[in-house]
């Protein structure tokens, strides 16, 4: 099964020990919205992908997939 966005955010996101909780506040996000991502219910702004990729340690490639 292919991995989504949504998997690679949640797997990086443990993967260094934080909470949605946390991501979220270091995004200026809500809970929610980190959820949401990480269960394929939508997708993070297109502004965010690099601050995110960054939080998480990765590229905006490796974020994405690609």
């Amino acid at each position: 099964m292919e991995q989504t966005i949504g998997r690679r955010i949640a797997e990086n996101r443990k993967r260094l020990g934080m909470t949605q909780d946390q991501l979220a506040e270091k995004l200026g996000l809500t809970a929610q919205a980190v959820s949401k991502w990480e269960n394929d219910q939508s997708c993070p702004d297109i502004t965010l992908l690099p601050r995110l990729a960054a939080l998480l340690g990765m590229t905006v490639d490796q974020l994405l997939g690609a």
